[in-house]
């Protein structure tokens, strides 16, 4: 992706022990812009930036609606007790 920018986000939910979903708001068509994350982990902590950007082949005329959509963030090691952070 190009003219990457980081997405705000709140919440996750558990889906294994090392899959969260993170719910967000971005903007765009997905033939146009696409999502993906960036994972920190330490043993106390998991850090987690969403990014959003133009996909390389994306159409020239691109439209711009807010679409709450979600992620899956697959992590090394199961998240236990550590403390999901995200990062802007």
């Amino acid at each position: 992706m190009k003219d990457e920018h980081s997405l705000s986000w709140q919440t996750y939910e558990v889906v294994s022990p090392t899959t969260l979903r993170i719910p967000f708001v971005g903007n765009g068509d997905s033939r146009c812009y696409g999502f993906r994350a960036t994972v920190e982990e330490t043993p106390k902590e998991v850090r987690i930036r969403l990014l959003s950007g133009t996909l390389p082949k994306a159409p020239r005329a691109c439209t711009l609606p807010a679409l709450h959509s979600t992620l899956l963030v697959q992590l090394k090691a199961p998240l236990s007790d550590r403390v999901v952070y995200a990062v802007e």
